[in-house]
């Protein structure tokens, strides 16, 4: 009996586990990604938003500083949707904070991502990591 529950526990936690790397990979996508029903879309827009990413990565906060500064100057949406994700994946809340105050229709998803990674992802506390690692452990009696 004990191995068959740890069976469906260790079943239940793999489901959990795929479970939320792919709500995970669709919010990052819907807040970072590229999206092609964007109103007035040009040609070659989704290969220079490609390019911006690859820019922006690596960058200094000076570098992403004036990065956004350009683009707010120029309203250029889709270098602050770049500079945005540079941002948040080193943890820069200040970058991140100039991103949506100079665009804040990306607020909104940010925010989806950002509460998500602090309750499931690579942000959350220790007190959610030693919840979920109780609710996930195996069966011991």
């Amino acid at each position: 009996m004990r191995q068959t529950t740890n069976e469906k526990v260790s079943s239940i936690r793999k489901e959990y586990h795929e479970a939320v790397a792919e709500l995970q990979e669709k919010l990052q996508k819907n807040a970072f990604g590229y999206h092609a029903h964007w109103a007035g879309e040009k040609p070659g827009e989704r290969e220079r938003y490609t390019n911006l990413l690859n820019e922006v990565n690596g960058k200094n906060r000076e570098a992403l500083e004036k990065i956004l500064q350009n683009a707010k100057l120029s309203g250029d949406t889709l270098a602050t949707k770049a500079v945005l994700k540079e941002g948040y994946e080193r943890g820069w809340t200040p970058i991140v904070e100039a991103c949506l105050n100079v665009n804040p229709s990306l607020r909104e998803s940010y925010q989806k991502v950002d509460e998500f990674d602090k309750m499931f992802g690579d942000r959350r506390s220790a007190e959610v990591k030693f919840a979920e690692r109780v609710t996930l452990s195996g069966v011991n009696f």
